[in-house]
């Protein structure tokens, strides 16, 4: 991890994109996904991709960053709905939660809340 942080420290001493070769690119994107910041990955592997479409290695780390970044995201939702509710939020509960059953269709635990939030609106008996 330090040898990542060094590298990233020299990120803002690069020339301007144009000018940077696809291996070090890719060589940001990886350093970026370390550390868990899979926008700034996203965004380093799709630039290397841009200038060499077929650099496998870009490939597979935009996916696994996407990847990883979807799961962060609905993680965050899942605590947020959870936050939600507990707070008597019941509406903001129900909202979050049907947006997670949109990416985990056949979650039952997320079934469970929408109805749990169904009921404590009093919108099923």
């Amino acid at each position: 991890i330090q040898e990542y942080q060094k590298a990233l420290g020299q990120d803002t001493q690069l020339p301007p994109d144009g000018q940077i070769a696809p291996d070090i690119m890719l060589n940001l994107g990886s350093a970026y996904q370390a550390k868990e910041d899979y926008n700034t990955a996203i965004s380093w592997y799709s630039k290397a991709l841009q200038k060499k479409p077929d650099l496998p290695e870009a490939q597979e780390g935009l996916k696994v960053s996407k990847d990883r970044l979807a799961a962060k995201q609905l993680d965050e939702s899942i605590t947020a709905a959870g936050t939600a509710f507990k707070a008597a939020q019941y509406d903001q509960a129900l909202k979050l939660y049907q947006q997670i059953l949109a990416s985990k269709p056949k979650d039952p635990a997320a079934h469970f809340n929408v109805a749990a939030c169904l009921q404590a609106l009093k919108q099923i008996d």
